[in-house]
């Protein structure tokens, strides 16, 4: 079965981050990531396409994968808006008014997506709306668009980490999502899966985040402490601030009936001790600890994981199973929201007559095709006759088996008759490296390329019982598996 690949990519602090999920049965695997500073100018541009290029060359990651760019949370604004009960028809026009009167500047600045949220219990429509400014996404777009990477989708970052969070914690009702950056917090208020209100929080800490990790083996047991103890410090800070915004009635004011949701807390230092010690708000629901990486499948993860979290959401949304997304792409947008044209009701009416004559065709053409049914059962039957001739000869040639078994495991097996019997029960591509046959026990070592699938295989003789791996399954490469397999003969055998 051909592997997806889906990419999320978005820009963050200056940073391009991308991450790219290979999808197949079982569990998303990650297939690279790569993170690297926005070309300050069109100068630095051909030696970043260039180092995107040959990441996306050792990741094997083929030409046009789907991409889904993220617009950072900072960078979103979004609006829920009621309207009048209208026709479906006319509320793209309707919506569009909206537009005009919500956002900060002209229409053709502004990527905007929308969809219907609900109804109103008068007959109008509870519309969800959002929208970034052009330039945010324009530069980071033609890059990809240069590297071969056009964005097929383009969604806000914090819908899609509402859905990873739904995805990886399973959460259903209210909750807030404190997402912990290098240089800021995002706190997203998340309603029905979806995200209602989001603010940002900056960090103005310098020993809360060291671009430098701490190395043990290089450093002091002095120094090593001093860092943690800074960090430390640093988390309890943090705790502190946001553990003064939490309880801040004004804030709570946000929420419905002014009660804190249940909190959620990723991103960088999220598991700090003393960090959720001071943001035990609630003593009937302690904060959790949000890591969406279980989801996944990774060989070799870097040290820090916290960058890619955002694109790994953005890669899941453009999986397509994702129901919480907010599309922002203008064609999309618009194949999203245009209304039936007569063109293709005429169509419609076309196929619908076509369809028609079809079946009145077909029905002229029944005792034909009664006929016709009936040769068809006839060979049939030829067939399985055919068929049931071939188990009859194959039954035959079992009991011939069965017989030589049964004499054999009447007298005594000797290692001949073992070494025949197990190189007629093991596939052709199995090979026996080694074969041990002491006091009824019989041990042999090779290589198979399902080793498991052997064990069935060997119970299934009268002259074996007792059949198990005595050593583990080791991988040889070139799709090779070393087992070690001990069995014991059978009392007439022995």
């Amino acid at each position: 079965m051909a592997l997806k690949h889906h990419l999320g990519a978005i820009v963050v602090d200056g940073q391009v981050r991308l991450l790219c999920l290979r999808l197949g049965v079982g569990r998303a695997e990650v297939a690279g990531v790569f993170r690297a500073p926005l070309p300050p100018g069109a100068d630095e541009e051909p030696a970043f396409l260039q180092e995107l290029s040959a990441f996306l060359i050792a990741s094997r990651i083929p030409a046009g994968v789907r991409v889904t760019l993220g617009v950072p949370r900072g960078e979103f604004i979004l609006r829920r808006f009621e309207t009048p009960p209208v026709k479906a028809g006319n509320l793209p026009a309707l919506v569009g008014f909206e537009m005009d009167r919500h956002l900060p500047g002209r229409r053709e600045d502004f990527l905007c997506g929308w969809r219907v949220d609900g109804r109103t219990a008068d007959g109008g429509y509870l519309v969800l709306l959002g929208a970034t400014r052009k330039s945010t996404i324009e530069r980071p777009a033609a890059l990809l668009r240069r590297a071969n990477l056009a964005p097929a989708s383009i969604q806000p970052e914090s819908f899609a980490l509402a859905d990873l969070l739904r995805r990886a914690s399973g959460v259903k009702g209210d909750a807030l999502l404190v997402d912990l950056g290098h240089t800021s917090v995002g706190l997203d208020f998340i309603r029905k899966g979806r995200p209602e209100l989001s603010w940002i929080l900056p960090i103005d800490d310098s020993q809360w985040w060291d671009a430098a990790p701490l190395h043990a083996a290089t450093a002091s047991p002095e120094t090593a402490a001093g860092v943690v103890a800074q960090r430390q410090e640093a988390a309890q800070r943090l705790g502190a601030l946001l553990a003064e915004r939490l309880a801040s009635p004004l804030f709570r004011e946000s929420f419905p009936e002014g009660a804190l949701p249940e909190l959620h807390i990723g991103g960088y230092g999220a598991n700090r001790s003393r960090l959720l010690e001071l943001l035990q708000i609630r003593k009937d629901a302690p904060p959790r600890h949000f890591s969406p990486w279980p989801l996944v499948h990774w060989g070799r993860p870097p040290a820090d994981l916290t960058p890619y979290t955002s694109p790994l959401a953005l890669a899941f949304v453009g999986e397509g199973s994702s129901p919480a997304g907010l599309e922002l792409e203008p064609e999309r947008q618009e194949e999203l929201h245009r209304a039936p044209s007569l063109r293709l009701s005429a169509a419609l009416a076309l196929v619908l007559l076509a369809v028609l004559i079809a079946h009145l065709a077909a029905y002229g053409l029944f005792q034909q095709r009664q006929l016709a049914l009936a040769d068809r059962e006839i060979h049939l039957l030829q067939t399985k006759m055919k068929m049931v001739n071939e188990v009859g000869q194959r039954v035959k040639e079992q009991r011939v088996r069965l017989d030589y078994l049964r004499a054999t495991v009447r007298g005594r097996a000797r290692p001949p008759e073992i070494l025949r019997e197990l190189t007629g029960l093991l596939p052709d591509s199995a090979y026996l490296s080694e074969l041990t046959f002491q006091e009824r026990t019989v041990e042999i070592t090779g290589l198979a390329p399902s080793a498991a699938q052997l064990l069935p295989v060997i119970e299934a003789s009268p002259l074996f019982s007792g059949v198990e791996f005595s050593a583990p399954i080791v991988s040889q490469g070139a799709g090779l598996e070393r087992f070690r397999i001990r069995m014991r003969l059978e009392a007439a055998g022995g």
